[in-house]
């Protein structure tokens, strides 16, 4: 049933990304321009951050600065290396932008690139995720205490108070705070949140972990950056308490996580 979904929602976007590029071909003049890989991305958040689910952008570089193989370009390709260069420093930075697109396409023609994407979540869904999760952080009294605190604190409420969804079909944070359940873009989108709220810095990266592709966090101390994993860490149904295997490590420390290329560079 889930590969049957996903065909149809990939045959949806197929159809969406002709229709785009169809009837957006002389719309060359509204179309956002750029010269550089970061102008890209910079121009391809903007896109994302208000949840346009078709547009276009010219890219008078490199095509191959952008896919390793320009005649297959992959719109996750695009995605990990936006979130991996931003240098994200607000809480709606490129990272959660890139992590809460459920699916979509590319295509070429010229200089433009054609985007059809789906995304986990609204924008007035968005809306009520800043304000829950400003209620946590505030229930959870942070104001007075340390960076490391605050981490910890956060980490732990995630951890024990949502479950994994062994269902494999609650993507994003929306779906966690509603429903207490979520996959590991879930944990990693809500983590991400919490601690922007506690104004602690934090990241996302992707890669794979135990033979699957999977989410996790990285958060700043000092002048130091830690590698955490609450979905790996978070109690299940069936225990008292929460682990505390991957909280906080370094790169070496932290076993059977692989990052993505984009984010090893």
């Amino acid at each position: 049933m889930k590969k049957m979904k996903q065909s149809l929602r990939r045959l949806a976007l197929a159809v969406m990304l002709a229709a785009a590029l169809s009837c957006c071909v002389f719309a060359a003049e509204a179309d956002p321009a750029a010269e550089t890989p970061a102008q890209f991305y910079n121009a391809m958040q903007a896109h994302l951050d208000q949840r346009e689910e078709s547009f276009s952008i010219v890219y008078t570089g490199d095509m191959s600065e952008l896919f390793q193989d320009p005649s297959a370009p992959g719109v996750g390709e695009l995605l990990r290396a936006m979130s991996a260069q931003s240098t994200n420093s607000t809480g709606s930075g490129a990272d959660y932008a890139a992590l809460n697109v459920a699916d979509g396409g590319i295509g070429i023609q010229g200089t433009k690139i054609y985007f059809s994407l789906e995304y986990l979540t609204s924008k007035a869904q968005e809306a009520w995720i800043d304000q829950e999760v400003a209620r946590l952080v505030d229930e959870l009294d942070l104001d007075q205490e340390d960076d490391y605190t605050k981490v910890k604190l956060v980490y732990e409420y995630i951890g024990t108070n949502y479950f994994y969804d062994d269902s494999l079909e609650k993507f994003s944070a929306y779906e966690g705070l509603k429903t207490g359940t979520m996959v590991c873009q879930g944990y990693a989108l809500l983590l991400y949140k919490m601690l922007w709220e506690a104004e602690v810095p934090c990241r996302i990266v992707t890669g794979m972990s135990q033979n699957e592709a999977h989410a996790w966090n990285i958060v700043k101390l000092g002048d130091y950056w830690y590698y955490l994993d609450v979905t790996w860490d978070a109690r299940s149904e069936n225990q008292d308490a929460m682990s505390w295997s991957y909280f906080l490590k370094s790169e070496e420390d932290f076993e059977g996580h692989s990052a993505f290329e984009p984010y090893r560079q």
